[in-house]
């Protein structure tokens, strides 16, 4: 899961549940910046949709002993 640092925040707005509009207008882009972010980690993964890329991220924190997004991305 190889996101920028912009990617970052955005999945993690996306697991807090927040809406394309809400992110947008948390990290002062537009409503689509977030979703060309949206788009850009779905291909970089392989993953055809967001519940893909979630279900991904979980596997990846049980495989790394209950991880959460502090280990798996650090700053």
């Amino acid at each position: 899961m190889g996101f920028t640092q912009r990617g970052k925040e955005v999945f993690l707005l996306i697991l807090d549940g927040f809406s394309n509009r809400e992110i947008a207008v948390q990290l002062s882009i537009s409503p689509s910046g977030v979703k060309r972010h949206r788009e850009k980690m779905l291909l970089q993964n392989g993953c055809t949709s967001m519940m893909e890329l979630v279900a991904k991220y979980i596997r990846l924190c049980e495989l790394h002993n209950g991880s959460n997004h502090e280990t798996l991305f650090p700053r």
